[in-house]
């Protein structure tokens, strides 16, 4: 009796693994069916032949960040 239901067991969770590789779902997709053409890449550029100006020019950005409560705290004045 006890190997008969072990053997029953086994056969049930056989099937039951058969049936579950089967189970597709279909995700909708965000995507467009058709993408446009990426376009040219530029040609590579020499070193240093941007002129990216000085960053003393621009103003500072405070993002207004709050730190989370624990043991880490800021290490600039505020």
């Amino acid at each position: 009796m006890r190997s008969t239901l072990g053997i029953l067991c086994l056969v049930g969770v056989f099937h039951c693994s058969l049936f579950a590789q089967k189970v597709t779902t279909k995700t909708p997709s965000v995507l467009p069916a058709s993408l446009p053409p990426i376009g040219a890449i530029a040609a590579k550029k020499p070193i240093h032949s941007i002129n990216l100006g000085d960053s003393k020019e621009f103003p500072e950005v405070n993002l207004n960040i709050t730190i989370t409560p624990g043991p880490f705290k800021p290490t600039w004045d505020q």
